[in-house]
């Protein structure tokens, strides 16, 4: 981040750059003395500027870096939680449907209880397919 030290150096080329424009005239400096020292004032202070942009640059990299790991985070846990879910919904429609083959008849009880069991199995298959593409 931007620190109060970074802009106290450009504050303080600028600051510097205007005492010795303003201290030019009555410093008795040549004109030639004078230009090298405003010269040199932007200098040191394009310098500080720079420095200034690369830190915040840099920040600014980091801080996106960390964005980015806390929302690859953030998808992970919500892939997990849907796949709870449908989990959760494929063992209760499987409950409810092997109940309602409890009412049938011998062959009829068998048939059911396989469908129940493949339908519970695609569900399954269809939330891990769905949490492994996440």
């Amino acid at each position: 981040m931007m620190t109060l030290d970074r802009l106290s150096i450009t504050g303080v080329a600028v600051i510097a750059m205007l005492a010795l424009t303003a201290g030019c005239s009555n410093s008795g400096e040549s004109q030639s003395e004078a230009a090298n020292d405003v010269a040199s004032a932007r200098q040191d202070a394009s310098q500080a500027v720079t420095q200034a942009r690369q830190d915040a640059a840099t920040d600014i990299n980091s801080a996106a870096k960390d964005v980015d790991a806390e929302q690859m985070k953030l998808n992970s846990v919500a892939a997990q939680g849907a796949y709870d879910v449908e989990i959760a919904k494929a063992e209760g429609d499987h409950k409810i449907a092997t109940e309602k083959c409890g009412m049938l008849s011998s062959d009829a009880l068998k048939a059911c209880t396989s469908q129940a069991d493949a339908d519970y199995d695609a569900a399954k298959a269809r939330a891990k397919a769905t949490l492994d593409a996440a």
